[in-house]
């Protein structure tokens, strides 16, 4: 069988096409219930269900905290942003931070930090991060 130059183009650009059109990003948001805690890794999206409320893990803006390796004289702190429907949100964990912001009738709370645990000599990406949150309704 014998192949031209042109269908051998032609198949190859199909195949870059098809890959080209993928789509390469996080998946179909997570639904959680609210009042419930739940894990959020970063570039991640959470859909509390049943509300108009959907959180993403944009930006890790300080990490602070002594690694497990170090005596520290102070634990540090976390900062991070989530936005919450286009309401961009910073919560901190650590020394005397404010782990809890409300904002639209929900109270939403910085947990814990799951992953990364701090290092000495060791920066994490922030693919490495994952938190634990957890989003009440405020009564009234």
């Amino acid at each position: 069988m014998k192949y031209s130059i042109k269908s051998i183009l032609l198949a190859t650009m199909i195949v870059f096409v098809a890959a080209a059109c993928q789509e390469d990003g996080p998946d179909d948001p997570i639904i959680v219930s609210v009042d419930t805690q739940f894990n959020i890794a970063f570039d991640q999206e959470v859909s509390i269900k049943d509300e108009n409320l959907i959180l993403k893990f944009t930006e890790v803006k300080e990490d602070s905290r002594c690694p497990d390796d170090v005596q520290c004289i102070w634990e540090g702190r976390l900062v991070i942003s989530i936005n919450a429907n286009n309401q961009l949100l910073e919560l901190s964990i650590g020394g005397q931070s404010e782990p809890t912001v409300t904002m639209e009738g929900f109270r939403v709370t910085l947990v814990e930090v799951v992953e990364p645990t701090p290092k000495s000599g060791v920066d994490a990406k922030h693919s490495d991060y994952i938190v634990a949150l957890k989003v009440e309704k405020i009564q009234g």
